[in-house]
């Protein structure tokens, strides 16, 4: 039913009827790293086809490229370790993440990949920019799952590297 009638309904209330309840621990970190989403993200760590990796986006399934999966992969193993997730655009690229410290295509094709399976629609809130030039995904960290036994399975060897900073 709920699916029947988020569709009908303003995009706060619809997000409200999709996300869990905070915790109040979970409400803490929303106010102190300013989180501005309440999207959910899962990473089943299927075996890419086509150079195709697989991710779920509240309940959406989204198919991304390499780059932009490993992009994305890597913002949430910083995430998931707990200070707000920011990662500056030097560390990005010498990672090898971006092309360039200049660039920002790479953030921008990933916010428009996923544009469509946010809650708010919202792109630059859920990849977000400080204005430092940093990034990070915006969501609780809980709000990020994964299958890391799967992640370590991957054929990219950067997705293994990254799947085991993952806790």
């Amino acid at each position: 039913m709920e699916e029947m009638v988020s569709e009908f309904l303003q995009p706060e209330q619809s997000e409200i009827l999709r996300s869990a309840p905070l915790s109040k621990a979970q409400a803490l970190d929303y106010q102190r790293f300013e989180f501005l989403c309440h999207d959910r993200m899962h990473v089943p760590g299927t075996l890419p086809t086509k150079r195709s990796n697989l991710i779920h986006l509240n309940d959406n399934p989204l198919r991304l490229g390499d780059a932009l999966f490993v992009l994305l992969l890597y913002l949430a193993v910083e995430l998931k370790k707990g200070e707000g997730g920011w990662v500056d655009k030097i560390t990005l690229w010498e990672k090898e993440l971006v092309s360039s410290p200049d660039s920002y295509q790479a953030y921008s094709n990933l916010r428009n990949t996923l544009t469509g399976s946010l809650l708010k629609k919202d792109a630059a809130a859920f990849i977000q920019n400080d204005g430092s030039k940093r990034y990070r995904i915006s969501t609780h960290p809980d709000c990020i799952s994964y299958d890391k036994a799967k992640l370590l399975d991957h054929a990219d060897q950067r997705v293994k590297a990254l799947a085991r900073e993952l806790p």
